[in-house]
């Protein structure tokens, strides 16, 4: 199976993947500042957070995942803005001091909407390919 930085992808449909979090061999954050300390505290499927200890503001955390626009961020539960860094991987800036961070991928309703069109998709298609090939 193909496998993405921390992700291995377990199902495809054409262009349509569905992934699964490794448990990565390394640490999938990084930070600008020198100093800061972490700790994971989740890693799932659709959630990734840490607790950061960091010594200064304007301290850059890159999650080095690709940038997708369904992930959300927030640092001590409020939301903050998630950045493409030159990388395409996720980047946000964090303020000084103990801080939970986490990120939440937010496509479940997309993927529902997914299979229900692709659903209503094959039903249409159906009856057409079983109607041509009877003549």
């Amino acid at each position: 199976k193909w496998k993405s930085g921390p992700f291995k992808m377990v199902f495809q449909a054409g262009p349509f993947a569905i992934f699964e979090p490794l448990r990565p061999s390394g640490s999938i954050v990084s930070f600008s500042l020198p100093g800061t300390t972490f700790q994971e505290k989740t890693f799932t499927e659709t959630k990734i957070c840490y607790k950061v200890e960091s010594q200064a503001n304007d301290n850059i955390m890159t999650l080095k995942v690709s940038h997708y626009p369904l992930w959300k961020a927030s640092v001590d539960g409020s939301p903050v803005n998630i950045r493409m860094n030159e990388k395409a991987m996720m980047e946000i800036t964090l303020p000084e001091g103990s801080r939970e961070v986490c990120f939440t991928f937010h496509g479940k309703a997309a993927w529902t909407l997914i299979l229900f069109v692709m659903g209503i998709a094959f039903l249409i298609i159906l009856p057409v390919i079983g109607g041509k090939s009877e003549k």
